[in-house]
């Protein structure tokens, strides 16, 4: 039962990091930023590889649980997205858990054109206020863009996200979510 639980909620912190915007938004100009939201879907821990218990983060009271898993993107942001995230028992009673990620989107960002780009991430999740009802975990971080890690259109993107997720029960790590904030990118720049 408790790896189940905790298969659920690294699922849920990992997928926070992929996500897919509206494309009702508006799009950036030439080296113009944009605020854009983007919605994403992870399917848990049917998609996950690579579990294991990671005890190499010196500032951790104890070892992560850590994972590999992808999401895919629609809208704004239309790919996919191959993370590895490792979740860690949490520091405060309405902070559970805590995970962090590291994940590479490769696809299209409206704007800014195809390519691929890699963000980092790392936030809280609180199961104490788990819902019985939708079987869901709220989960909430920060997401930033690796300087110099785009390819191609997203060669220059720069930008941070503040992510918001709900973790599911069922299928175990599951989640659904958004994430917002400026991106700025730079197309035709050479």
């Amino acid at each position: 039962m408790r790896s189940r639980h905790c298969r659920t909620l690294l699922v849920v912190a990992t997928a926070a990091a992929l996500a897919a915007p509206s494309e009702a938004l508006a799009r950036s100009g030439h080296h113009g930023a944009t605020d854009w939201v983007a919605t994403f879907h992870d399917p848990g821990a049917p998609g996950f590889s690579n579990e294991h218990l990671d005890c190499t983060n010196s500032g951790a009271a104890a070892c992560g649980f850590a994972f590999d898993g992808t999401t895919v993107e629609t809208g704004y942001l239309s790919g996919s997205t191959t993370y590895h995230g490792i979740l860690y028992a949490g520091d405060a009673v309405e902070r559970t858990f805590r995970w962090k990620v590291t994940e590479t989107f490769t696809g299209r960002i409206a704007g800014c054109g195809r390519g691929t780009v890699t963000w980092t991430g790392s936030g809280y999740g609180d199961a104490t206020a788990f819902d019985l009802e939708s079987q869901g975990a709220r989960m909430w971080g920060s997401l930033t863009i690796a300087p110099g890690s785009g390819t191609r259109d997203l060669r220059d993107v720069t930008g941070s996200l503040a992510l918001e997720a709900r973790a599911h029960g069922v299928p175990p790590g599951a989640q659904d979510g958004t994430m917002t904030g400026p991106l700025t990118c730079h197309p035709g720049d050479d």
